[in-house]
């Protein structure tokens, strides 16, 4: 271990710089997260800018959350501009552990960084919940307010509900949404007596301080059960009883031998904290002034309580005890505030800004001057590149920073002429020279295996050089699926016949995962195949006996994609009145062939041609005739559907829908039962092998779906299955007129979607087992399929 080179700025004599050694160099994800959470209980933690760059490694979320929360804090403002770009980019999960890493680990400066996660449609639900979730510590009744003010949050879970609510309540935040919403989810527990809605609690709450007469007429439905009627009897006794609650609670205030414990065990419920005066809020908050509790047990005290009261309260302390309190009272009191408590903070924050935190300073200084993006993106970035790291930086440090702006940050760099692995790497990713690459390759060798990818991901830099593909060869049977990962994406950038080649080989390795050969297909589809067709039939072959049906059905769907079947276009051969008979025929099949792209007539009559061939010769393969009716249906549809698609998806309502039902986690079995819902609809329960796994894997990428990154329907049965979801008039899951089409009932959805589903089927089918010349009624019939699937997007459309 001596000799692997990390680049950590720690001695390799620490304890530390051993531990970081066997957690680089350990192949095994879940292995790797065990030595994480054993430095963390050991006090060691990652260098900064190692777990900055670590974290563009393609790792699990779990394993990136323990890198976050392992990391050494030194530099807080550096720390937190790096969590704060991050949330912007990085998946729900990691971006949600950010976000709590965030408020444990830094002074939470930049908290109106987290403003455009409020107004993205493309907040997730987890998002959200985190935000809310955290507001106790940082943002407050702000961040519940900016919640409440956005759309669909009302068709979330009853844990965000449950949340929500109780978040709204403690800090006395009024809604009419949350009105009828508590009402809703306490209704819900008459549809069963032994209810596990997570909003119960929080709306009887809820409705406890805002609608007693709701509560009590639910008392006398027949329909309640004695358990729920016993528990809101025993919340409206409370509220009867308040007064007496009230007075003894302000005699324990005044009385100062009564200790904050004593006085937790009678405070007031939630929601009767409205209730307390000024005079009896001001004294708790100086005895809150000089009690040793920490900020969350002191808010327990508060919570609830309305910012009008805490204010008044507050302005009657000195000023050193309202210097002390403030830090408490912050997550209560909104922007817009009394003039007489602005005036206060103003004169503070001037006569004596060291009495106040940082933190502090710069959340009311945005809140006062009503300017919550006074610190722009460019500022952050500069003061990023230009704040001091932890420690001297060693030469290989930089260099493996500068690999990583490189390769992963978008940011452009200046080769060094250093020799370490990194500059090397960084060398080659400029001029891609030949000469680096035996040099590179041997440097790699003694590098820890989690920075193996880097290697094979500078080697994919080398576009149509085969003696990159030599290299990436000796990692081609390794067992790490990062690895492998990067090796399969390096082969594709690479491009030559050889390399192409060997992604082809990788179908049929053991060590590759289900999902990684289908990221091989995706590859294949958009390089030339033409030379590779008889490993493309040998792979399909080798799969004839499937371990996983479903994967396995749709990966050979896949390769079946990849088949070149269609001789060179004739077109030479059509002379004169020869192309004009075909387009006579074409017109006799299609009313609107007229008005067809020139892309989708020339398939069109090569279709007709080689069906024409087959009729007057025997023993001609049809497979022909059906791929290129195929093509010119693919084609059709991204002329007409595919903008039409992405705006829809772009909108942001269809990731929001799908979070609900439960794609964004992913919650497998609310998965399960959607698919269900659909494969049992009318006509779709007909179609032989509906492939329920394409529709979770289009429906997956659909909800993950961020801007900037470019998504396509692949084939026509992606579209069919799109709108299968997206485009009836009725969905039981809120899915409805999504994406509206012309069709007057659901069941002429249903029906034109089998059509296209089932057409892929038997395109797929032909290019793997080929289509006989004795098969021409059947190709007549698909003619027909053809023609009706023309004619009905024709009407679609006009």
């Amino acid at each position: 271990m001596g000799n692997l080179k990390i680049a950590t700025n720690l001695s390799p004599v620490s304890s530390a710089y051993e531990a970081i050694a066997l957690y680089l160099n350990t192949s095994e994800s879940f292995e790797r997260q065990g030595k994480l959470i054993s430095m963390q209980k050991k006090g060691e933690r990652l260098p900064f800018l190692l777990s900055r760059d670590l974290i563009c490694l393609e790792l699990g979320h779990y394993e990136l959350s323990l890198i976050l929360n392992s990391c050494d804090v030194v530099d807080k403002l550096a720390f937190e501009i790096f969590l704060m770009e991050g949330i912007q980019n990085w998946g729900q999960n990691l971006a949600s552990s950010a976000l709590r890493t965030w408020v444990a680990a830094t002074d939470r400066l930049l908290w109106f960084a987290t403003l455009p996660l409020f107004k993205s449609p493309l907040a997730t639900q987890r998002m959200q919940y985190t935000l809310v979730d955290i507001s106790l510590s940082v943002g407050g009744r702000f961040f519940v307010e900016k919640v409440l003010v956005g759309d669909g949050w009302e068709e979330y879970s009853p844990a965000f509900h449950g949340l929500l609510l109780n978040r709204a309540q403690q800090f006395h935040v009024n809604s009419p949404r949350l009105d009828t919403l508590a009402r809703r989810r306490l209704t819900e527990i008459l549809k069963s007596p032994a209810s596990d809605n997570k909003a119960f609690l929080a709306s009887l709450s809820w409705l406890a301080e805002k609608d007693t007469d709701f509560l009590t007429k639910l008392i006398v439905e027949k329909e309640l059960t004695e358990i729920w009627k016993d528990l809101i009897k025993l919340t409206l006794g409370q509220i009867r009883d308040a007064k007496s609650r009230l007075t003894l609670v302000q005699k324990s205030l005044e009385d100062n031998g009564v200790s904050l414990e004593d006085l937790k065990s009678i405070w007031p419920p939630l929601w009767l904290k409205h209730r307390l005066s000024s005079a009896n809020t001001y004294l708790l908050l100086k005895r809150l002034t000089h009690s040793a509790l920490t900020h969350e047990d002191a808010r327990e005290f508060l919570t609830g309580i309305p910012a009008e009261t805490l204010i008044r309260a507050s302005l009657k302390l000195s000023e050193e005890e309202f210097t002390t309190i403030l830090p408490l009272l912050q997550p209560f009191i909104p922007p817009s505030t009394a003039p007489e408590f602005e005036k206060k903070l103003r004169s503070l924050a001037t006569a004596e800004p060291s009495e106040l935190s940082s933190q502090i300073e710069a959340e009311r200084k945005a809140f006062l001057e009503h300017d919550a993006q006074h610190l722009s993106t460019a500022f952050i970035r500069q003061y990023f590149e230009k704040s001091p790291m932890l420690t001297p930086l060693s030469e290989e440090t930089s260099a493996r920073s500068r690999f990583f702006d490189l390769a992963c940050r978008n940011k452009k760099t200046s080769p060094d002429r250093g020799d370490n692995f990194w500059s090397l790497l960084t060398q080659s990713w400029h001029s891609r020279d030949k000469e680096l690459l035996d040099r590179l390759s041997k440097e790699a060798r003694q590098m820890p295996l989690l920075f193996v990818p880097c290697y094979i991901k500078a080697l994919g830099h080398y576009k149509g050089d085969d003696a990159a593909v030599l290299k990436i060869l000796d990692y081609v049977r390794s067992e790490n699926s990062l690895v492998m990962s990067e090796i399969i994406s390096a082969l594709a950038s690479i491009g030559t016949q050889r390399a192409l080649s060997e992604l082809v080989q990788c179908l049929s390795r053991p060590n590759s995962t289900p999902q990684l050969k289908l990221d091989i297909c995706a590859h294949l589809s958009k390089a030339d195949v033409g030379l590779l067709q008889p490993e493309i039939r040998n792979a399909i072959k080798d799969l004839e006996t499937p371990e996983n049906e479903g994967s396995i059905w749709e990966l050979k769907e896949s390769l079946y994609n990849l088949l070149r079947l269609s001789p060179p276009d004739p077109q030479g051969e059509w002379k004169g009145k020869s192309k004009l008979q075909l387009d006579e025929q074409l017109k006799k099949k299609f009313s609107a062939y007229p008005n067809l792209s020139g892309e989708i007539k020339r398939s069109l009559r090569t279709a007709v041609f080689f069906h024409s061939q087959s009729v007057a010769q025997t023993g001609i393969d049809l497979t022909p005739v059906i791929d290129m009716q195929y093509k010119s249906l693919e084609l059709l549809f991204r002329e007409n559907f595919e903008e039409f698609c992405g705006k829809v998806i772009k909108q942001g309502l269809i990731q929001r829908k799908l979070d609900i039902i439960g794609y964004a986690r992913p919650v497998p079995e609310a998965m399960q039962e959607f698919e269900n819902y659909i494969a049992s609809l009318p006509n779709v329960r007909n179609i032989p092998f509906f492939s329920r796994f394409k529709m979770r894997k289009l429906l997956r990428s659909l909800c993950l779906f961020r801007p900037g990154r470019r998504f396509t329907l692949d084939g026509i049965k992606a579209f069919a299955i799109f709108f299968l979801c997206f485009s009836r008039k009725q969905c039981r899951y809120g899915l409805a007129n999504l994406a509206p089409l012309n069709f007057t009932t659901d069941e002429e959805l249903t029906s034109f979607c089998k059509k296209l589903h089932i057409f892929q089927d038997i395109r797929n089918r032909a290019a793997h087992e080929g289509f006989r010349a004795d098969q021409e009624n059947d190709i007549e019939s698909i003619w027909e399929n053809t023609t009706s699937i023309f004619e009905t997007v024709q009407k679609l459309r006009s």
